[in-house]
């Protein structure tokens, strides 16, 4: 499915388990109408990640991890697609199809600094 061609807002937040920064990322999210965000570190309780009262978008992360340290939401508009070969617990990746021609991969990782050299799913998504 090939999502509209517009414009669209990127952001990308370490929101460090922390429901206030939640909170601020919510606020923003609700005024833009196509945008992206690259979460690592969401708020996260009973297993289910937190802070999105009433966004009407898309989630993707790992449910596989009760503590998922990497994740990206989507508004409504885009139409984005898992690529389930790149997620895991510290990287989720999604493909937005725009045309046949034009897609955009995005992913959100978490790293540790101690994880030198990067981790070697991140390697297979930049040669992907």
């Amino acid at each position: 499915m090939a999502c509209p061609l517009s414009k669209t807002s990127l952001v990308q937040a370490n929101l460090h388990h922390r429901e206030t920064a939640s909170a601020q990322l919510r606020k923003w999210l609700e005024v833009q109408r196509t945008s992206i965000a690259l979460i690592q570190e969401p708020w996260v309780g009973a297993g289910k990640i937190k802070g999105r009262n009433n966004l009407k978008g898309k989630l993707f992360y790992s449910s596989d991890h009760d503590k998922p340290r990497a994740c990206i939401y989507t508004t409504k508009y885009i139409c984005a697609q898992p690529l389930t070969g790149f997620c895991s617990r510290d990287m989720y990746a999604v493909d937005i199809q725009y045309t046949q021609e034009r897609r955009l991969v995005v992913a959100s990782v978490y790293k540790l600094k101690e994880d030198t050299p990067s981790p070697h799913d991140l390697g297979r998504l930049v040669n992907f």
